[in-house]
């Protein structure tokens, strides 16, 4: 089965969510798993996922309702820690426009998210890279007290 275009997978978040509430950012956006044991054409899809970015932790959920009952977030099983080895880009390879990619080098994995729009790619682009350098700061900072 070919994959779904852009435009058809845009469809599914319907409405702009992003959101900045006691220095979290949070927001429903698509975001396409690959499957682990091919790569084949057509074995991505995307699913719309509640992402969250709370100082350093970036993590997904299923649901707003998921996040409000999780007591910790990096505890989720998939969440991931920000670092300084950390990418994140809005994507060319795609047409959308609304399209960013985050790569965690430690994880040896790639992100590829879909914001509703060009607008709330950008705010979590611009979230994330803000995350990526305050923990550049931070590993700095340590290293000098050291």
């Amino acid at each position: 089965m070919a994959e779904p275009s852009q435009s058809t997978a845009a469809d599914k978040l319907q409405t702009a969510t992003l959101t900045f509430t006691n220095g979290t950012t949070s927001g429903w956006v698509l975001i396409r798993k690959k499957r682990k044991r091919f790569n084949l054409p057509g074995s991505s899809q995307w699913k719309r996922r509640y992402l969250t970015l709370n100082g350093s932790i970036l993590a997904t959920f299923s649901s707003e309702a998921a996040y409000e009952k999780a007591s910790y977030i990096a505890e989720n099983k998939h969440s991931v820690s920000i670092d300084p080895s950390c990418t994140c880009a809005p994507s060319t390879e795609t047409t959308e426009g609304s399209t960013f990619i985050l790569s965690t080098p430690q994880d040896s994995a790639t992100l590829t998210c879909l914001a509703y729009n060009r607008r709330e790619m950008q705010q979590w682009v611009t979230a994330i890279g803000r995350a990526i350098r305050w923990s550049i700061d931070t590993n700095a900072a340590e290293q000098i007290l050291q």
